[in-house]
């Protein structure tokens, strides 16, 4: 009997004390368990319109695509493939949880912004642009390739021989083929950076000088001042520098001076004549036999025959060295040959005699003379005689040489052109 009081109260302090604790335990909540409350899924569909596609809608269908969201939605449908939708028939019919109308199919994203017509217009500009850019690209890749031919054709053909020559300042190197009267000629004009070859075939030795300077003619401008220096240069005697200074007289230059004008109110500023060019102007007046002192005085022609001479340079004209010469007459013998040895690239020069007479003289003479009054009884120069001499070794001992000078002129003429 006490046994079964026991067991009754035990019995019920448990359920005294474990019911309350189920019951209003936090995960005791049957009616939250998914097996009693079960619901329908809505599921949802995102549809991805390629802007490819967009922009082959028509302008006129965009404002009906544009009024209804549904109708967007079945519109972006069609567009799409098959394997990124599904039927309508095939999607659950589901009931919201207020009145149980069916639920429309969901679409998220953004809308899909479709382009203005000025967009399109500048797609279609830069696509045009494109195109161009790329046909032009195509012609020279065909110039090069044609290029790139020709210069593969002219060196399968070997050169039987080589000729290397200057015409008019223009490099000109002739290579005669194989096979006889053919020829590759090369001109190269280092003063404008200009290279130009000619193929020429079937022609004898005799018309392919005269086709050489044609083609020479024709590279080179057409200044006239130009051409009458290129007259000099190709053979620079006395009387084609006299021919040229006449000519200059009528040819203008580059340098511009300050003159009254007519009325003798205003300056003006004027070109003058190439004759007139400072560096010019005093080998055209020895040329010419003029010359005037700082009195204002012109010499006489005999005395300026004695005065100034012009020469064919010859490489004799040195200085010789005597055993006795002292160490100052040596330094200044070798400055002298070695200038004068400077001057084998030109053939006309012209120089001051520093003698009363007419006799015809040498350059090396002078240089003799003038350093024979300059030694003293010792055998020394003088330290006063060592100045006027190195002086006039600054002044590269008073020598003009056309070519130089006209050459010169010549690269600022058309430096002024290109």
């Amino acid at each position: 009997m006490k046994n079964k009081t026991f067991l009754s109260l035990t019995i019920f302090a448990i359920s005294l004390l474990i019911i309350p604790q189920m019951t209003f335990a936090s995960w005791w909540k049957p009616n939250t368990w998914k097996i009693f409350n079960r619901k329908a899924e809505v599921k949802t569909e995102r549809t991805i319109i390629a802007t490819s596609t967009l922009n082959k809608i028509r302008s006129e269908d965009i404002s009906n695509v544009v009024k209804d969201d549904t109708n967007l939605g079945a519109e972006a449908g069609k567009l799409i493939t098959p394997t990124q939708t599904k039927k309508e028939s095939e999607l659950p019919k589901t009931t919201d949880a207020g009145g149980g109308s069916p639920l429309a199919p969901v679409t998220s994203g953004p809308r899909p912004v479709v382009p203005t017509q000025t967009e399109k217009k500048q797609e279609s500009a830069e696509k045009q642009k494109i195109i161009e850019a790329q046909n032009q690209l195509d012609k020279i890749k065909k110039n090069i390739e044609q290029v790139e031919s020709s210069v593969n054709s002219w060196k399968a053909a070997s050169a039987v021989s080589t000729q290397f020559y200057n015409y008019r300042g223009v490099q000109v190197r002739i290579f005669e083929l194989s096979g006889g009267g053919s020829y590759r000629i090369e001109f190269i004009n280092p003063e404008s950076n200009q290279n130009t070859q000619e193929l020429i075939q079937n022609i004898s030795k005799e018309e392919l000088n005269k086709k050489v300077e044609q083609i020479v003619d024709n590279i080179l401008p057409k200044n006239p001042a130009i051409v009458a220096i290129d007259a000099f240069l190709q053979n620079p005697t006395i009387d084609n520098l006299i021919s040229f200074c006449n000519t200059a007289k009528t040819l203008p230059g580059i340098t511009q001076k300050k003159i009254l004008n007519d009325t003798k109110t205003d300056f003006v500023m004027k070109t003058v004549t190439l004759y007139e060019e400072g560096s010019i102007n005093e080998p055209c007046n020895l040329a010419l036999g003029i010359h005037k002192l700082k009195s204002g005085k012109y010499l006489s022609e005999e005395e300026f025959q004695a005065y100034f001479q012009w020469i064919t340079y010859n490489p004799a004209y040195i200085l010789e060295f005597n055993p006795n010469d002292s160490d100052s007459v040596r330094e200044i013998k070798i400055n002298f040959n070695n200038y004068w040895k400077s001057l084998s690239a030109y053939k006309l020069i012209g120089f001051l005699t520093h003698s009363t007479s007419s006799d015809i003289t040498t350059p090396n003479a002078v240089m003799e003379k003038m350093i024979s009054r300059s030694i003293g009884d010792d055998g020394e120069i003088s330290k006063e005689n060592i100045r006027y001499l190195e002086r006039m070794e600054r002044i590269n001992w008073d020598y003009i040489i056309p070519e130089k000078i006209l050459s010169e002129l010549r690269r600022q003429l058309i430096n002024r052109q290109f």
